[in-house]
């Protein structure tokens, strides 16, 4: 059943990252690909993707695990009403004025509603994965490596293979067919929780939102340290909750850590995309440089890395910044190198922090809305503050 669940969260993201640039192959043509568009089209993603988190923090809090299903459910019944993909819009886009809200308002028709389903549920799979009695539920978060690898696939796979091979059409049903796969494994998920019919699991082990996993520890008296030990914890697996005086400075954490690292992804992809071209792959590196950071600070080597980063950020950054002052512009392969060394350090010191503040499954969802909400604040600040 592990594997249930690591296949719906996996696909669950690789559907998330092939519609992103499946829906710009579609508006591309008529707003032409610069940074600009990009941009406005990842502050679209970014705000759905808050949305769905917000969802499930919601449903998660509200509901028990078989209301939680149906809730779930039917939502995804909702989203198969847009498909196939590309069947609404808004026409042609404005021939004078700014195409922002254009495009905002062609995404939201085109893609919205089985984006905001399938971006709500990684996050309520690892929640009902919490509470499914099996000998690993205490510590859900190894899930979140498959997604991200998931997305990683979708964001690498489609330039690279769907793209070349597949008209626009047959992406769009391939894609559709793909989300109605994931709405059956995401019952039968949620159905195996609720039955507890796990290895070593039964219904009786499910506990209720707020009650101690038997694995986990209690927390401690004294909680003056409670940041340095979380990271140990992370290193030896096991979660521990922090006292209600800590959590709002840990949620502040949480927003600010995810805020970075999106803002540092959107500015090298601006730079790269400006100052050298708007050729297809070039947006996607720092992408995948963003997500795999992701991966490897949920990994078992993810400790290790963080550590290296927060050693190598300040020196890249340093020398990144006498760059940009003295205005050198060449070679410029160094240049883009030196940016995207300084995005993958700041990315891994920044997301390994966020691994090590991670909390006990009751708040994961809470956990991951906070990392959306300073993911949205990141794109909103390049896309609409910066310019």
């Amino acid at each position: 059943m592990v594997a249930l669940y690591s296949i719906a969260v996996f696909l669950s993201a690789a559907l998330l990252f092939v519609v992103q640039p499946l829906a710009a192959r579609r508006v591309l043509p008529a707003l032409g690909g610069t940074p600009g568009v990009w941009n406005t089209s990842m502050l679209f993603f970014q705000g759905v993707l808050l949305l769905g988190y917000l969802y499930a923090h919601v449903v998660t809090a509200r509901l028990g695990l078989r209301r939680q299903l149906i809730a779930h459910g039917a939502l995804l019944g909702v989203a198969c009403l847009a498909l196939p993909l590309g069947r609404w819009g808004l026409g042609p886009p404005p021939s004078e004025g700014e195409p922002s809200w254009w495009l905002l308002g062609t995404l939201a028709l085109m893609v919205g509603a089985p984006f905001l389903a399938v971006s709500a549920t990684a996050p309520l799979l690892q929640r009902w994965f919490s509470r499914a009695g099996h000998e690993r539920s205490a510590d859900p978060y190894f899930l979140y490596a498959a997604s991200n690898a998931g997305s990683m696939l979708g964001l690498l796979g489609y330039p690279l293979i769907v793209e070349p091979a597949l008209a626009l059409r047959s992406q769009a049903l391939g894609w559709s067919a793909g989300f109605v796969l994931l709405a059956l494994l995401v019952i039968g998920a949620g159905a195996a929780a609720v039955r507890g019919r796990f290895p070593g699991g039964s219904a009786s082990r499910i506990a209720a939102p707020g009650t101690p996993s038997p694995n986990a520890v209690a927390p401690r008296e004294d909680s003056s340290s409670a940041v340095a030990s979380r990271e140990g914890m992370a290193r030896e697996g096991t979660l521990r909750e922090t006292s209600p005086r800590d959590r709002w400075r840990e949620r502040v954490l949480w927003v600010l850590l995810a805020l970075a690292p999106s803002s540092l992804m959107l500015g090298a992809t601006t730079f790269i995309t400006t100052d050298v071209a708007s050729a297809p792959l070039l947006w996607a590196i720092p992408l995948a440089i963003y997500l795999a950071s992701f991966m490897l600070v949920f990994s078992r080597a993810g400790a290790a890395a963080t550590r290296i980063a927060a050693r190598a950020l300040p020196i890249a950054a340093i020398a990144l910044a006498v760059l940009l002052l003295v205005g050198a512009t060449r070679p410029i392969l160094v240049i883009i190198a030196l940016h995207l060394l300084v995005l993958a350090a700041g990315a891994l010191a920044c997301h390994g922090r966020l691994a090590a503040l991670r909390p006990r499954p009751e708040r994961l969802t809470e956990y991951y809305l906070l990392m959306s909400v300073g993911g949205a604040l990141g794109g909103a600040f390049n896309a609409l503050a910066a310019p």
